[in-house]
């Protein structure tokens, strides 16, 4: 099943975390995903996967961007992951990263 929500993976006190987060809040809205923001350390896998490189986001298992984040790539991306979700007919489930 195809996910309906972008994780920024993080942790407390990262700024860059919270831009990216900012940042990716109204692109998300505009394509009808919802953004989730994960802190790494709760996870030793995402701890090992991303704790030197937050922030990260991730759609669809896939990693998006890490920053600096480039919001057309980051839009493009998005839109396209909407459209397989949408062409495929998957509903909005729980798929874990």
């Amino acid at each position: 099943m195809i996910e309906s929500w972008v994780t920024v993976f993080s942790r407390p006190g990262c700024h860059l975390c919270e831009l990216m987060a900012d940042e990716l809040e109204p692109l998300c809205r505009a394509v009808g995903l919802t953004l989730r923001v994960l802190d790494v350390d709760t996870n030793p896998a995402w701890r090992d996967r991303y704790g030197l490189r937050i922030p990260v986001a991730c759609v669809g298992g896939e990693e998006l961007t890490g920053w600096p984040m480039n919001r057309e790539h980051a839009m493009q991306a998005l839109r396209a992951h909407v459209f397989d979700r949408a062409s495929s007919g998957a509903n909005s489930g729980e798929a874990s990263q």
